[in-house]
């Protein structure tokens, strides 16, 4: 029996998609309040689906039609939900919360809705009306985008990055490098290739290098990976984008603020200066600090790496010409200095207290 069939397209609602799209650590948290903030923009949502349809496309495991189904079909009825108060995050620590958006008495509101053939016709008409923005928070959206753009034909693309250095720097603090296809709190799918099990879905191709690699060497192989996708996506994706390097927005947030309200067609409202205060915007950055995560990047990860590290660092840089940092490379005191140490010594990871950035 041929079981081949292509699978229909969903009919979406005439709304605005935007996906803050980056990987973990790279700012996406300090960007995203601000745009909620905007007029018409809906409180932000994370839908993990996203995260487990994508890693299971690219490896074969999932049909192109099938995964453009898994998202017009989230995207359809993610808006339909939040507009009826359905399946709300109500953790106040979290900064997806709608505890901690700017209509919170509306979103409290909306849990009075009933589910009924009126309602589904009303939340339409209100989103053409209203001509509502629902953003979501995303990772390695952009690369699949540059390849399908008619997948996205709906969805613009908010690009956050940081400099490689702090990438690498927060994936191994968070011991992710450890973690991946062992920890069940992180969900993405992992693959078995050849013999060897737990590869993510950006290293499959260097499943055996990255398998033999200590958990650094495992977060800076995969920073090298996605950045690599991501900076080659730049160049040739056809979705409506802009890209920011976080750092440059942290110091400079003003200027972005107005690209934003142009990019998102929206306007910022009295609740936006609240949202810069909740994600600690604008911060005072550190040059020391950025040379101490490089030297103990270089002094804990293997020495085949370090070159790899330089050059996407240079690419980077190159790409983002106003990124506050550049990697020089550490001397030999330095990596003797910061060897076995602990990363979570040289700075804490983050902490959010009732949705707002602590440190």
């Amino acid at each position: 029996m041929d079981k081949n069939f292509e699978v229909d397209s969903k009919e979406l609602f005439d709304a605005q998609y935007i996906f803050i799209d980056g990987p973990s650590r790279a700012g996406k948290g300090g960007i995203a309040p601000i745009i909620c903030s905007f007029e018409r923009v809906e409180h932000m949502n994370g839908n993990f689906n996203f995260d487990r349809t994508l890693p299971l496309f690219e490896t074969g495991n999932l049909s192109l039609s099938g995964f453009k189904y898994f998202l017009e079909s989230d995207l359809l009825i993610d808006s339909w939900y939040r507009l009826m108060g359905r399946d709300l995050n109500m953790n106040k620590h979290d900064y997806t919360s709608i505890v901690n958006s700017a209509r919170f008495e509306e979103y409290k509101a909306r849990l009075n809705t009933k589910d009924t053939e009126e309602t589904f016709k009303e939340i339409e008409l209100r989103i053409n009306r209203d001509k509502i923005i629902f953003p979501y928070v995303s990772e390695e959206m952009l690369p699949l985008a540059s390849i399908y753009p008619s997948v996205f034909e709906k969805i613009k693309i908010l690009l956050v990055l940081r400099h490689p250095i702090e990438i690498i720097f927060s994936w191994h603090r968070s011991k992710r490098g450890a973690r991946i296809g062992i920890d069940r709190r992180m969900p993405h799918p992992t693959f078995s290739v050849r013999s060897v099990k737990h590869i993510p879905s950006y290293a499959v191709d260097i499943a055996e290098q990255f398998a033999s690699e200590n958990p650094l060497g495992k977060s800076c192989l995969a920073v090298i990976s996605m950045y690599r996708s991501y900076l080659d996506a730049l160049s040739k994706c056809e979705v409506p984008l802009i890209s920011i390097d976080f750092d440059d927005f942290a110091q400079n947030h003003e200027s972005y603020i107005a690209m934003l309200e142009k990019f998102v067609i929206s306007k910022r409202t009295s609740f936006t200066e609240r949202a810069l205060e909740r994600t600690r915007i604008p911060r005072k950055l550190d040059h020391n600090l950025f040379s101490v995560k490089a030297a103990a990047i270089f002094a804990n990860s293997s020495p085949s790496l370090h070159q790899e590290i330089i050059n996407l660092s240079q690419s980077y840089e190159k790409l983002f010409p106003t990124c506050p940092f550049r990697l020089s490379k550490p001397t030999v005191s330095e990596i003797t200095k910061y060897k076995d140490i602990n990363f979570s010594d040289i700075t804490p990871q983050p902490a959010y207290v009732d949705g707002m950035r602590k440190n």
